[in-house]
């Protein structure tokens, strides 16, 4: 998993960063034959790459624990822009040195060690890609200005969600994205109601939730409407407008389908359906419990939908 972390200003040149790195563990990489950075493998099995490696890197580590900065060659292709402004720490290369918690690099987000170890873990493939403000603004124009901290980039909008309220701030987009989409769709009123009943499993699945987050220290309780109302008076029929918006509906299946037959052929009238919700969206639940907290409820949610088209 990649998790990004915006900060005032960068402490250290940007680039690809271990700890301790030295030739040996570089040749550990090079038998698996690639580095993950970003959404990007480093080829490290090609001659020209090792040798140029093996002229910067030490032989062995040092004694204390202690960044090495990674020459790299460009990466060619269609690379993201941040690669060029971030610092990189892929969890292979961190080594599981979760004492460096406090160091200033990662700008004191991290409380102890513990949450360090859930964004690099060393049995996981992982890495954490640190950006400064301006950075973050040069490489993320379309994401919010207000950012910093611990963020997860939104794999439909491509924008970066802080991740102490990334399930609210994920259904506020999504919210938006309704309203504009049947909006334009000949709809004169839209209604999501939260109907979620807890049985006993996803009871237990909360409480076990609840007690991970406390140990974490972030919110064990988190409260939140998320029901939505919205009216029009007059239905606005422009379809064009909305048809690429519509596949960005695809975390609601029911709610994506009638926008998607909407779009092939209006309709007139009133169509009610049942919408099941994961308030995680594709976000491990243990992480989220980390970071955000636990949303009183449980994250998998009922919904009963009301569509009104005139």
């Amino acid at each position: 998993m990649t998790t990004y972390l915006v900060v005032d200003k960068l402490t250290m040149p940007p680039g690809l960063y271990g700890i301790n790195v030295t030739r040996g563990d570089l040749e550990e990489l090079r038998l698996k034959g690639v580095l993950r950075v970003g959404e990007f493998f480093l080829m490290i099995m090609f001659p020209v790459v090792w040798f140029f490696w093996k002229l910067f890197l030490p032989r062995v580590g040092t004694a204390t624990a202690e960044f090495t900065k990674i020459p790299m060659l460009p990466i060619r292709g269609n690379e993201e822009p941040w690669l060029k402004e971030a610092i990189i720490i892929p969890g292979e290369l961190f080594k599981g040195h979760y004492e460096l918690f406090n160091k200033k690099v990662f700008d004191g987000v991290f409380p102890g060690p513990a949450q360090l170890e859930e964004i690099l873990p060393s049995n996981k493939l992982a890495e954490l890609i640190i950006l400064g403000y301006d950075g973050y603004i040069r490489s993320f124009p379309s994401s919010p200005r207000n950012i910093n901290g611990l963020c997860i980039q939104d794999r439909l909008s491509g924008e970066l969600i802080p991740i102490h309220n990334y399930s609210l701030r994920k259904w506020d987009l999504l919210g938006v994205l309704i309203r504009q989409c049947f909006g334009w769709l000949g709809a004169t009123e839209i209604t999501l109601l939260d109907k979620s009943k807890r049985d006993m499993s996803a009871q237990a699945e909360v409480k076990k939730l609840t007690a991970r987050a406390i140990k974490f220290g972030a919110n064990a309780e988190i409260t939140h409407s998320f029901d939505i109302k919205e009216t029009w008076g007059v239905p606005q029929w422009e379809p064009e407008r909305v048809r690429r918006s519509v596949e960005m509906l695809s975390d609601f299946p029911h709610i994506h389908q009638k926008a998607l037959q909407q779009l092939e052929l209006r309709r007139s009238g009133t169509f009610t359906f049942k919408e099941t919700i994961d308030l995680s969206f594709g976000v491990s639940l243990e992480f989220l419990a980390a970071f955000q907290g636990v949303l009183k409820g449980g994250y998998q949610r009922e919904f009963s939908v009301s569509i009104v088209f005139g």
